[in-house]
């Protein structure tokens, strides 16, 4: 497949940044071919990524968990874009890059095979403007503000997992914004990224309104 020649590509010479100080790329390109080796070895079950998939366990009811409040039996919307061969490979590198060096890539860290066939693309790599176009919502760290751009590609929603290589699901991004999970959306699916991204979070909604209703106090009957 591509994504086994592009790992085999890498076992013969080193992955260099494109612009700016040079990195040491070792450890960062083994974690890609390994990544490969290892998606096109697993067995894929169809029910991982879908339109819907229930939850693997349920959880005692809470109502402070305001994600899974006891209600629902699973989450909808979380089935994969698609994406094209090129793109794959970037979210992969993107994607690696992040699990070892702890943040997204600029795009003077990926190797010249890898740049976008924009005409602006390398300069804007050696001038440092609009360097984040592929952005990893890195592990452990806050995500970024989720934006109706969303709905056209999934270049700055990059999942952090190699393995996956994709960018974030519909639900996915959905939970960043704080929807609760049986929130549906309904449409195609870029009608449905575009109402995540336009959408106040639910959440910041529901704190102004109880601050709200706090400072109005309980209304009085007439």
């Amino acid at each position: 497949s591509t994504l086994s020649s592009f790992a085999k590509s890498l076992t013969n010479r080193n992955l260099q940044p494109m612009v700016g100080e040079k990195r040491e790329v070792g450890p960062l390109r083994k974690r890609i071919v390994n990544s490969v080796f290892e998606i096109n070895a697993l067995d894929h079950d169809p029910t991982v990524g879908s339109d819907y998939l229930s939850y693997s366990g349920a959880p005692a009811y809470n109502p402070e968990n305001w994600y899974r409040n006891g209600s629902q039996q699973g989450i909808s919307n979380h089935q994969s874009r698609s994406h094209i061969w090129g793109d794959l490979h970037r979210y992969l590198f993107a994607s690696s890059f992040a699990e070892e060096e702890g943040e997204s890539p600029t795009l003077k860290d990926f190797p010249v095979s890898l740049m976008p066939a924009h005409k602006n693309a390398v300069e804007s790599a050696k001038i440092g403007k609009f360097t984040d176009r592929f952005r990893v919502q890195v592990k452990g760290r806050p995500a970024t503000t989720i934006t109706s751009h969303i709905s056209k590609d999934g270049h700055y929603f990059i999942h952090y997992d190699p393995l996956q290589c994709r960018s974030l699901t519909v639900r996915e991004a959905a939970r960043i914004q704080t929807f609760p999970d049986d929130y549906h959306f309904e449409g195609p699916r870029t009608e449905q990224y575009k109402q995540v991204g336009n959408a106040v979070p639910p959440f910041l909604a529901f704190q102004i309104a109880e601050l709200v209703r706090d400072f109005f106090g309980p209304s009085e009957k007439s």
